[in-house]
């Protein structure tokens, strides 16, 4: 029914759509969107706060920067790579 390929906008409505009037229907409502809208966004936070410092500490680690020993430093990426899971 969904077929594969590229997700666009228009395909999540149709995936939403199909699901609330479906499936959530019995549950008394369909609060889909905001979870999923939700869920993305953090998403999308996490892997741009991931990136952002795999490249502070690359650059601290090419400058021998004493900043790499920090307590939070070490623990900030396990942390958000947890969350971005």
């Amino acid at each position: 029914m969904f077929g594969g390929g590229r997700v666009t906008g228009a395909r999540i409505d149709v995936v939403h759509n199909y699901i609330c009037t479906n499936i959530l229907w019995q549950f008394g409502g369909c609060s889909f969107a905001m979870e999923y809208s939700t869920v993305e966004h953090v998403h999308i936070g996490c892997a741009a706060v991931s990136a952002s410092l795999f490249v502070l500490r690359g650059a601290w680690m090419l400058r021998a920067s004493p900043l790499l020993q920090q307590r939070w430093v070490r623990i900030a990426p396990h942390l958000v790579d947890t969350l971005l899971l």
